[in-house]
């Protein structure tokens, strides 16, 4: 194994200029659901998308292959993420931190590397 296979499959975390912070790993990528990125995000309509696009060229160069997951399904998966979230402000105490605790990072893996991933792929068919 040489060592651009053993550093491939660490968990590097990346900031992008933005303040995101996000990494790779063989079969998916990982955001970090902080006030940094839920502003971002927040901010144009189309930055979801943008920082989707950002942070599969990153998979692509770190990865050396393509994400196997379409840019619509991961945008599904990080509103999925942001709006419970915000809403476990309003909950109470253990209630709120235990939601807050499930969405704090943005696991997003391909097929058979994610439990969720055929949810996120059968919303996104809709839109």
């Amino acid at each position: 194994m040489t060592i651009d296979n053993l550093f491939q499959k660490t968990n590097e975390r990346v900031k992008n200029k933005e303040g995101i912070e996000y990494w790779t790993k063989e079969h998916s990528i990982h955001i970090v659901n902080d006030d940094v990125f839920q502003k971002f995000i927040k901010e144009k309509d189309d930055n979801a998308l943008k920082i989707v696009q950002e942070i599969k060229r990153y998979f692509r160069h770190k990865q050396k292959k393509e994400l196997k997951i379409p840019d619509t399904s991961l945008v599904v998966e990080i509103y999925a993420h942001i709006i419970p979230d915000k809403i476990a402000d309003y909950l109470p105490g253990a209630i709120g931190d235990i939601v807050q605790g499930r969405t704090e990072i943005i696991d997003c893996g391909e097929e058979g590397h994610d439990q969720d991933r055929f949810l996120w792929d059968k919303i996104a068919e809709f839109l």
